[in-house]
């Protein structure tokens, strides 16, 4: 079931989907999608259906303004990295198993994989439930620090959301691991934390104890020689990491 409603399978936020959208059916054989009488329909590769219809891998369905790329199993056990697929499947993906011209769209399909989940995460959260939430997440970001790793570009805001949550989750569990992580991935794009990240690192480092204080030592020492590119706002940014360090060490 995908829809708006809290009791769909796939919730979409989106004022353009109804409540209870349309079904998704596999009877062991192939796949059928069907509009459940929503008031904005299903496009199947650009057509609105009338009825149930079987969905092949690579066709392409709209719901609202959520476009969706289906991705059948075998189809996608044989073409790794081609389709957009779930966190866990990117997970999977090494960088070995692509191409060089692959790589780009990884990343980017990595950021959408990251944002679908983030919403069923948000609602996890909200009912305490900490584990479960770094359960859903904990194998996109560790791919997502991969792919930096490697050398990958991903958007400012997809870096912004795995560190958001990553920390967000820090603070559900209680574990240093995730600050660590967020000081790691943005070490590894050689960038500067943005304002929201440093606002939240206070919060979480103010809770949680057991940070790698040498890993981020590092990442100020390196961004420390970057000094004479920053800007003003930047080089504020800036001291309030190096706040970071002393208030971590009273921990």
């Amino acid at each position: 079931m995908l829809g708006r409603h809290d009791t769909c399978q796939v919730v979409l936020d989106d004022a353009l989907v109804s409540r209870r959208h349309a079904l998704l059916s596999f009877d062991g054989t192939r796949v059928t999608i069907e509009d459940l009488g929503s008031v904005n329909g299903v496009l199947l590769n650009a057509r609105r259906i009338r009825s149930a219809e079987v969905v092949k891998n690579g066709d392409q369905v709209k719901l609202g303004n959520q476009p969706i790329t289906v991705c059948l199993g075998e189809a996608l056990e044989a073409r790794p990295g081609r389709n957009r697929a779930g966190a866990q499947t990117l997970a999977r993906t090494t960088l070995a198993d692509r191409r060089p011209d692959e790589e780009e769209s990884t990343v980017v399909r990595e950021g959408e994989a990251l944002e679908t989940l983030v919403l069923v995460v948000e609602k996890v959260l909200a009912m305490g439930r900490g584990s479960e939430a770094e359960r859903i997440l904990r194998k996109s970001l560790d791919s997502l620090l991969l792919h930096v790793r490697a050398g990958e570009f991903p958007e400012a805001e997809t870096l912004e959301v795995g560190a958001l949550y990553a920390l967000r989750i820090a603070e559900a569990v209680q574990k240093a691991e995730w600050v660590d992580y967020v000081v790691a991935l943005y070490d590894a794009r050689g960038q500067l934390f943005p304002a929201s990240i440093v606002e939240r690192l206070y919060a979480v480092v103010r809770l949680v104890g057991g940070l790698n204080l040498e890993a981020l030592r590092g990442y100020i020492a390196h961004q420390q020689a970057r000094t004479a590119v920053l800007g003003p706002a930047e080089r504020f940014l800036l001291r309030r990491v190096e706040g970071l360090e002393q208030l971590a060490g009273l921990r």
